[in-house]
């Protein structure tokens, strides 16, 4: 099997990443939208958590990462709930990692432990990469293909500027690795483009916090229960549509028309701040570049903006 993405090219895929990927949990992902409540916001921001599993696994092949780490990249995301990262404003983790919490159960109530047993790899998906989980804010596989994909997706960026950039992207010592500053400024420029126009717009806050109330009151309500989180996102929405309260209903009407109105929600900071190779040392890029220490002195400020902030 040969699969094409349009960030990273062509590339047969072992059968064993094709058997995962036939799987009914990575499948879900297909109908699981990246941005969460955004798309009620917008439309357009409608990436789906299957592109992006896609799209990590085939980055980490771009870069020469060996199977076991594709397969962790490709599964990363399978525990993500309908709307993504609704469920973690329900439950109010501050860390936003509910998917995190109910990954290896998600996995071992699947058939995807026997799959990797097969080809004995039954390790492969709790194993860790720092190319993938590193946390912010260094760059990982991760943000990359979700900054990129993103912005390629809505029109921020060309898919020639998406090529350009990954040609200086690569591994040092288990890094990863912008090899000049001037791609490392354009990613980071990149990034907090997605930050303040996409993260940041009032509109997709106005709709987390929306849609965290309907959720929160359909739980109350005993119309939805915490496994309902683990259907697609058109799966819990049609079972939230068909529920007769007139509370409900009418919140419903209000999230999909997109009805303006005061809103409460968090807004979690991200920053990014790319290894780079410079003059044969590998450097923090914000450390020795006056431009992306000005954006992220920008970005600061815009969180610092909002009522309530995640740190």
């Amino acid at each position: 099997m040969r699969l094409t993405d349009d960030l990273y090219g062509s590339y047969e895929l072992e059968t064993v990443l094709q058997e995962l990927i036939e799987t009914k949990e990575m499948q879900r992902l297909k109908r699981v939208h990246q941005g969460g409540a955004t798309i009620f916001a917008n439309p357009k921001w409608n990436t789906t958590r299957f592109e992006h599993s896609i799209g990590t696994m085939l980055c980490m092949k771009m870069l020469g990462q060996p199977l076991d780490v594709q397969i962790h990249a490709l599964l990363h995301d399978v525990s993500h709930t309908a709307f993504s990262h609704v469920v973690d404003h329900v439950y109010r983790l501050e860390e936003e990692n509910y998917h995190e919490l109910i990954f290896k159960d998600v996995i071992y109530q699947s058939t995807i432990p026997l799959i990797l047993q097969k080809y004995e790899l039954d390790a492969a998906p709790f194993m860790k990469s720092p190319l993938l989980e590193i946390d912010g804010p260094h760059l990982s596989v991760d943000r990359l293909d979700y900054t990129l994909r993103d912005m390629v997706q809505y029109g921020f960026i060309d898919l020639l500027d998406a090529h350009w950039f990954l040609a200086a992207v690569g591994v040092v010592n288990q890094q990863l690795v912008i090899m000049n500053m001037t791609q490392a400024e354009w990613f980071v420029e990149t990034f907090y483009k997605q930050v303040f126009d996409l993260f940041l717009d009032e509109r997709n806050i106005w709709a987390y916090g929306k849609f965290t109330s309907i959720l929160s009151l359909a739980q109350q309500l005993g119309i939805i229960t915490e496994q309902d989180f683990l259907l697609s996102d058109d799966a819990l929405f049609q079972k939230l549509c068909s529920c007769e309260d007139a509370t409900l209903h009418a919140s419903m009407i209000e999230l999909v028309a997109g009805t303006s109105e005061a809103y409460d929600a968090s807004v979690k900071e991200r920053y990014v701040e790319p290894v780079v190779l410079e003059n044969g040392q590998l450097v923090i890029s914000t450390n020795h570049s006056p431009f992306l220490q000005a954006l992220q002195t920008e970005a600061r400020t815009r969180y610092g903006s909002f009522n309530k902030v995640i740190n």
